[in-house]
């Protein structure tokens, strides 16, 4: 059976990709919002959908709600969930709680990958497999 109690890794955005300078004061405003509540974060770089974007690392499960509230508010269309158990990683929407199953997280290396998605933390390249999984209705 699943252990629901495991902590997780959140990687959310405030980007937009509409104006750089929007997105960096969104990136300030969401870094504030993230060290008000007390909710320990690391900046680190990532690509989605091909866009590079500036972004935080969010770990434990009890940050759940409020990663979601703040991917709302900075109007991100999803941000993404790992279960640190086994390393699967979700695209959670932000409208429908909706979790699409994108395969395991794992590491790439310490050169950009040849894809569209990926996550840069102190050097290292972190993308998800794409092998086959079930999708998540109600959540994680």
């Amino acid at each position: 059976m699943r252990d629901f109690s495991t902590p997780r890794t959140f990687i959310l955005s405030a980007y937009q990709g509409v104006n750089p300078a929007d997105d960096f004061r969104a990136h300030a405003d969401l870094s504030f919002d993230l060290a008000y509540a007390g909710i320990p974060f690391r900046e680190c770089e990532g690509s989605y959908k091909g866009a590079r974007e500036q972004s935080f690392v969010v770990v434990g499960v009890e940050n759940q709600f409020a990663v979601e509230t703040l991917a709302r508010k900075y109007e991100q269309v999803s941000f993404l969930l790992i279960a640190e158990n086994d390393r699967l990683a979700y695209d959670v929407s932000t409208e429908t709680g909706y979790h699409e199953h994108l395969g395991k997280f794992t590491v790439a290396g310490d050169e950009e990958p040849a894809c569209d998605a990926w996550t840069l933390v102190d050097g290292v390249y972190f993308t998800c497999d794409g092998r086959p999984g079930t999708d998540l209705p109600g959540g994680l």
